[in-house]
């Protein structure tokens, strides 16, 4: 467990004042956060029973604590991992109105959690959820929460310091809107992780908006590359300029287009990709069974009709993100000239990456790229279903 205290670290609080302090805070914390949200207090289940659908199993790895009930004939139950599809439930059950909510205070046990100074394996934390009209599905009204949400904990801090005034208020007057694109741009050589800590630092209250628009066509040209068995240099930079160029049009397309057509991108963009990703994937899987019983063919050239289709698959998802980055108000010339640079850059690298398996397997490196195509699209499709997270 790598649990860090620092060496000049000295508490402000003694022991006892410091559990009269938790208790205080959770008292008055979710009364200042309901009356501004308008939420009604619930009690949440510890425990669920396997197979429900109910417990929300996170990122679909963790292993829920579980154990048998002798009077329902030993079926199993699942302490809660999280309470999402549960208050969602509750909201229909108990018929919320728009505009209402509710909330409670939801205790976890997480076995396969990475514990350090701030994850533990024991959960308690507030949870709340709200009925939404659909007009409501924007960002402008997720912003406006967020602040709402970031005034409540500006007024429990205001509070803590009448009660404590040796523990000054910290947090800024406002909080700061960031997206991943401009995170990297101000940190490129930072992790992602010491990326967040260095922003936090800076600005002192951040809602980071994380968009991975880079990531789909860099698996894509590993693909690529894996089916060259030499690379050719004209071919490579054709990947990276077409995957670069669609990451780069789409935002800027879905900025122009608007709010009103956000609703039907994200409704169609996941199995334009799915499809399009599918049959590029079994069409290199055909190819590959084919050159297993021929001699080996010339290279073709430059199959542009393939990279179109490919680079706008990985990058149809980007039209919601433009939508996104007009209601932000980011300077769009200098969003997607980050994202196509960015994406240029890794889908050659990815090339390179994949032609070091490719020029080794040949045949059976061409079927991997088909599989892994068709798995990419699998992924994009579970993803916006919801089915998955990543």
């Amino acid at each position: 467990m790598p649990l860090f205290i620092p060496e000049d670290y000295t508490a402000k609080l003694a022991p006892e004042t410091m559990e009269q302090a938790i208790t205080y805070l959770k008292e008055i914390f979710p009364d200042m956060l309901a009356r501004r949200l308008r939420l009604r207090r619930v009690t949440a289940p510890l425990f669920v029973l396997s197979g429900t659908g109910i417990n929300d199993d996170l990122n679909g790895v963790e292993r829920a604590v579980s154990f048998p009930i002798r009077d329902l004939g030993d079926r199993r139950a699942e302490v809660v991992h999280s309470l999402a599809k549960w208050k969602r439930m509750k909201l229909g059950t108990y018929k919320i109105a728009p505009g209402y909510g509710l909330y409670t205070d939801m205790n976890a046990i997480r076995a396969d959690e990475e514990l350090d100074n701030i994850h533990s394996l024991y959960v308690d934390q507030w949870d709340w959820e709200r009925t939404m009209r659909p007009e409501e599905r924007n960002l402008n009204f997720l912003k406006a929460t967020v602040e709402t949400i970031y005034e409540a904990m500006k007024a429990v801090e205001e509070e803590v310091y009448e009660l404590y005034p040796h523990i000054t208020p910290i947090l800024p007057e406002r909080i700061t809107f960031l997206q991943a694109e401009e995170l990297l741009q101000e940190f490129p050589a930072l992790t992602p992780k010491e990326r967040e800590q260095a922003a936090a630092r800076k600005y002192g209250a951040l809602f980071l908006i994380g968009i991975g628009l880079s990531m789909d066509a860099f698996a894509v040209s590993i693909c690529k590359g894996l089916s060259m068995q030499k690379i050719d240099k004209k071919y490579t930079l054709c990947i990276g300029l077409f995957f670069g160029g669609f990451q780069a049009l789409m935002p800027l397309t879905g900025y122009l287009l608007g709010s009103q057509f956000s609703g039907y991108i994200e409704r169609f963009d996941h199995w334009i990709a799915f499809v399009l990703l599918a049959l590029i994937g079994f069409n290199m899987i055909k190819e590959s069974r084919e050159e297993e019983e021929e001699e080996e063919k010339p290279y073709a050239g430059v199959n542009f009709k393939e990279l179109l289709i490919l680079a706008v698959a990985t990058s149809i998802d980007a039209l919601a993100v433009g939508v996104t980055f007009a209601f932000l108000q980011v300077n769009i010339v200098s969003a997607i000239t980050i994202i196509g640079c960015t994406t240029f850059v890794i889908s050659i690298a990815g090339v390179y990456v994949g032609n070091v398996f490719g020029s080794r397997y040949k045949s059976r490196a061409e079927l991997t790229g088909g599989v892994i195509l068709i798995l990419i699209g699998l992924k994009i499709l579970l993803e916006h279903l919801g089915v998955i997270a990543f």
